[in-house]
């Protein structure tokens, strides 16, 4: 029984043809690609909020120190009293039991106003991470980029080999032209 081949230039012109049929057709006019990079540190430092933000964090925290130092002189107050009361003595107790309340009052206190300081710092900082993240949108929709990248300021200072590692392995952007950093742009965008 004979079996029929085909023609060697027949199964190439099918694989080419079946080639041809799966590939996407190549665009006449591809959109320009345009790359930037911004470093989120310096746009956070350059903003002018940020400042705002800062100035109202240390005064509020200035205001709650004093209350918290006021505390501590009361119960030193408290503490040297005792000491002149005879120990056991009803007006003893009587002190002691306020001196215990005010100590539970200034711990609570402090415990309380650093979770109220380190929640508003929180909020702060994602209300001006969102005003930059929408600064770079704005700004790459207005120029028309297709990608702009986050990148960092290059300390690889580390106290051990496992930090060093850490601060090598976060760093996205190894090389960047000083011309894409859009870093001045964005901050002046921010500040308007």
């Amino acid at each position: 029984m004979l079996e029929k081949k085909m023609p060697n230039w027949i199964v190439f012109v099918l694989l080419f043809l079946a080639f041809a049929w799966f590939q996407k057709p190549v665009e006449t006019n591809p959109e320009k690609f345009q790359i930037g990079v911004v470093n989120i540190n310096k746009a956070f430092e350059g903003y002018s909020l940020t400042a705002e933000f800062e100035k109202q964090l240390n005064t509020d925290f200035e205001e709650k120190m004093k209350i918290f130092q006021q505390m501590n002189s009361d119960i030193q107050k408290l503490q040297d009293e005792l000491e002149l009361l005879e120990k056991g003595s009803q007006k003893w107790k009587e002190k002691n039991k306020e001196l215990q309340q005010k100590i539970f009052n200034a711990s609570f206190f402090e415990k309380w106003e650093k979770q109220q300081f380190n929640d508003k710092l929180r909020d702060l900082t994602v209300k001006i991470y969102n005003d930059i993240s929408e600064a770079v949108d704005q700004y790459a929709k207005d120029k028309g980029f297709t990608l702009i990248l986050k990148i960092d300021d290059v300390d690889i200072k580390s106290e051990n080999r496992t930090e060093l590692k850490l601060k090598i392995n976060d760093r996205k952007v190894l090389f960047y032209k000083s011309s894409y950093d859009l870093t001045a742009d964005i901050i002046k965008l921010l500040n308007k």
